[in-house]
């Protein structure tokens, strides 16, 4: 996954998840057995402003905290 930039945000390979070191601070991570949650401040580095504003058109409290879901995985059925 990449921000808006193009620089990559979160990479997922083979269940191994790796942020780069100067984002980790500002990126939320939460892991638990099968499932995966990642989220991101809605700042213009990460995501554009017009994407929140076209969310809040659906969802008024879209980002009300500050905050944007990035990626939410689960494992349905393991191998």
């Amino acid at each position: 996954m990449n921000t808006y930039h193009g620089e990559s945000l979160v990479n997922v390979t083979n269940d191994y998840v790796e942020i780069p070191t100067h984002l980790q601070p500002s990126i939320n991570f939460a892991q638990v057995p099968g499932s995966l949650c990642v989220t991101v401040p809605a700042t213009e580095q990460l995501v554009p402003a017009w994407v929140v504003d076209a969310m809040r058109q659906q969802e008024p409290m879209y980002a009300s905290d500050g905050r944007i879901l990035a990626i939410m995985v689960t494992v349905v059925e393991p191998e």
